[in-house]
């Protein structure tokens, strides 16, 4: 029997991610991009070779309280998706062992969001590494 584990390998993802994995219309988008990238690329080596290949990837997207819950759910699937789009397309993760969710502002990091920074630690991703194990 298989059993779903969770490694204790965590990030979280500051930015803008949505136009970053479009790859950026200017250099401040492309700077996103490569900086996801880069973090996802540390994330990766966190796990052991062994486990990799029976890896699998939980991205949940979130966003601050700014705009309607509507618009923020479309905004934290997209956000999640733009990670799913980086980690199979430059990192060969195939798409159906990466689970996408959105969360709009429904799980904040920073409940109330009073400057800009508050706000700005509710827009992020999160991803968890998950594998299955024999039992």
């Amino acid at each position: 029997m298989k059993q779903l584990n969770y490694l204790s390998i965590e990030s979280n993802f500051h930015a803008d991610l949505h136009s970053a994995a479009r790859g950026g219309t200017n250099i401040f988008d492309e700077m996103r991009f490569y900086e996801t990238a880069s973090a996802l690329s540390n994330l990766l080596a966190k796990i052991p070779s062994d486990k990799m290949k029976n890896a699998c990837f939980v991205i949940d997207g979130h966003t601050d309280s700014v705009s309607d819950h509507d618009f923020n759910q479309a905004l934290s699937e997209r956000r999640a998706n733009s990670i799913k789009k980086i980690m199979n397309g430059m990192f060969g993760i195939p798409q159906h062992r990466i689970v996408t969710q959105g969360f709009s502002w429904d799980k904040k990091a920073v409940e109330k969001e009073t400057t800009p920074k508050d706000f700005a630690m509710n827009r992020r991703a999160e991803i968890k590494v998950c594998f299955f194990e024999e039992q």
